[in-house]
């Protein structure tokens, strides 16, 4: 028997694996590194076109990228330019939203969409309720975005479903999805044309809004006895009237922190606040099609 050892040219060598659930990606960390990659981005045939030997327009995208937690090149692939504006493309924002902690699922229901006339979507966040964003193509028709030989006419079900994605996006992830648009999206961005002043009259003075104001004594009304609000229910009704005065999904969100610290301190307080920041994103969607 030999005792003689098999040669390296006879052993097997292993090979690197990587794991697809692992990917790799160059971020920058500094804003000289982000201007290095951007350069070499930009003289890339593998960029889109009008991108291309414009250092500012793709340094730009990926800071936007980054900060949306996408790597440049994801940014270069997901985001465009369209009038002017970045829009991010319905399947990243799709991702982006599922990769968010507090996501149980955000995912197309297809036992109430209809081909080529309904997409409806739902999303739940951690410890919240299940919601529900729906396109229809009545929804477009009413907004004007069917146009003769258009992407609407052409592929309905994808131009809802991207509506879809982004709708509930900004519904259940604000703090991901806010002010963030596909460009399926783009044709409610049209500019308002700029008006010819014929007529200086001056303005009407602006009126100013009433303050809120939060009382801080709690009357009984039978026994007429005045007692100090708690600092918990001067929070809760400070944070009601905060809520209602909101205007926009920004606003909204800015709130958010807010109820759920007082959430940790009285769970019944936290469910009505709860409560009243749904109905309120709700109210708050309406505008984009939601029904």
């Amino acid at each position: 028997m030999s005792t003689d050892k098999p040669s390296a040219v006879n052993k097997p060598t292993a090979l690197a694996i990587r794991e697809p659930d692992r990917p790799t990606a160059i971020v920058p960390r500094t804003v000289e590194e982000t201007t290095t990659i951007a350069a070499s981005f930009a003289k890339s045939q593998l960029i889109p076109a009008e991108m291309r030997q414009k250092q500012g327009d793709v340094f730009f995208t990926i800071m936007y990228g980054l900060e949306l937690g996408l790597p440049p090149a994801s940014s270069m692939r997901a985001i465009s330019i369209v009038k002017g504006k970045p829009f991010v493309a319905a399947d990243a924002c799709h991702a982006l939203c599922l990769r968010h902690p507090a996501c149980e699922y955000m995912r197309r229901k297809t036992d109430e969409c209809v081909k080529g006339k309904k997409c409806v979507f739902v999303a739940k966040r951690k410890g919240e309720p299940e919601e529900k964003f729906e396109f229809t193509i009545e929804d477009a028709q009413r907004q004007g975005l069917i146009k003769q030989g258009g992407n609407w006419e052409k592929i309905p079900d994808r131009m809802m479903e991207a509506r879809c994605k982004t709708g509930i996006g900004r519904l259940v992830f604000p703090e991901v999805m806010s002010g963030v648009y596909c460009p399926e999206e783009a044709d409610s961005f049209d500019d308002a044309p700029i008006a010819h002043v014929t007529n200086f009259a001056a303005p009407p003075p602006a009126v100013e809004p009433e303050p809120v104001v939060i009382d801080a004594e709690v009357v009984d009304e039978e026994t007429g006895v005045v007692t100090e609000r708690s600092e918990e229910e001067a929070e809760f009704v400070e944070l009601l009237a905060d809520i209602a005065a909101c205007s926009t999904n920004d606003e909204l969100n800015a709130v958010r922190p807010k109820c759920a610290a007082l959430k940790e301190k009285n769970a019944d307080m936290g469910k009505e606040l709860l409560s009243a920041y749904t109905e309120k994103k709700r109210e708050l969607s309406k505008p984009e099609g939601r029904s």
